[in-house]
């Protein structure tokens, strides 16, 4: 399971299994408020938006592979969901 922290000292986007084990940060740098998450379970993605930094980001579920998606237009985005190969936000 993904979620993500908001706390001011530590913000990050977190994983741990269903049992709650196992809990990490999968992102902890670069990263202010981290108030929206969708997952893309086919490629295995995630992608979250920070309120703070005006900006939506992906990664591979372990970290790796962050980026700034290209069909991204800066908003501030409280909501993500993603369907069909397809992401829509709400600010």
């Amino acid at each position: 399971m993904f979620w993500t922290n908001w706390n001011e000292r530590a913000p990050a986007v977190m994983r741990a299994t269903t049992d709650g084990e196992n809990v990490r940060a999968v992102i902890s740098t670069k990263v202010k408020t981290p108030n929206a998450l969708a997952i893309d379970l086919v490629a295995r993605r995630l992608y979250w938006a920070d309120a703070t930094l005006d900006k939506v980001e992906r990664c591979d579920f372990d970290g790796r592979n962050r980026q700034v998606p290209v069909f991204y237009d800066a908003c501030n985005v409280y909501l993500l969901y993603y369907v069909r190969h397809k992401f829509y936000c709400s600010n």
